[in-house]
């Protein structure tokens, strides 16, 4: 149950003909071993969260709050013309937690700021694939964009401030419209995935 998931790893099983749903519970069991904590608790400062070196999120929004659980990414791409288009597909057409605020509060317990490590994205539904998409960088010719990161037109700008000891909360500057939203740590919780990966705390807005 010790994958290697780097992006060359992930590229291969991929040419080899592994599902995305078989990559995404390898993802998901490589992140269960890295947290949370060796004795099952979570982050202190949360609800239900004890140690300080994990990481977690919490949604205050509609008058309540919730402990968002993660999914995980799993990479793949589109041809278009001369550019390859990657994106990191999230399972489900909707997250679990939908709430009616259009500007919720997202408490996350971090020991690093999350400035250009944690993203508010925006997903784009796939029916057909039962599925959430992020886009991040793309690979032209001659060049190519971080894959790490969202693209610039799938990201929310936000605020954010520390307001205590590894506790972060993040607002939107502007209202969310309807649709399906989360919080992107860039390549999974800690850093440690590969650069292509991500961890997704997943919500919806339905107003």
């Amino acid at each position: 149950t010790s994958f290697s998931l780097d992006a060359d790893s992930l590229g291969a099983l991929k040419k080899n003909g592994v599902s995305k749903a078989v990559i995404a519970a390898m993802l998901t069991r490589a992140s269960a071993l890295q947290g949370p904590g060796s004795n099952g608790s979570f982050p202190r400062g949360l609800p239900g969260y004890a140690n300080p070196g994990d990481e977690g999120v919490t949604l205050r929004g509609s008058g309540k709050e919730v402990r968002l659980q993660s999914v995980q990414g799993a990479m793949s791409t589109t041809w278009a013309y001369v550019t390859t288009l990657i994106f990191l597909d999230f399972p489900g057409l909707k997250a679990d937690t939908q709430v009616n605020d259009a500007k919720p509060t997202l408490v996350v317990q971090t020991q690093k700021s999350p400035r250009g490590r944690i993203f508010l994205v925006k997903c784009e539904s796939n029916k057909n694939d039962n599925n959430r998409s992020v886009k991040l960088g793309r690979s032209g010719m001659f060049s190519h964009k971080e894959w790490g990161s969202p693209d610039s037109d799938w990201t929310v700008e936000f605020d954010s401030k520390e307001t205590s000891e590894n506790t972060w909360e993040i607002t939107p500057k502007e209202s969310l419209k309807k649709g399906e939203y989360g919080l992107l740590f860039k390549g999974g919780i800690g850093g440690m995935l590969a650069p292509t990966s991500g961890e997704l705390f997943d919500f919806g807005v339905i107003n």
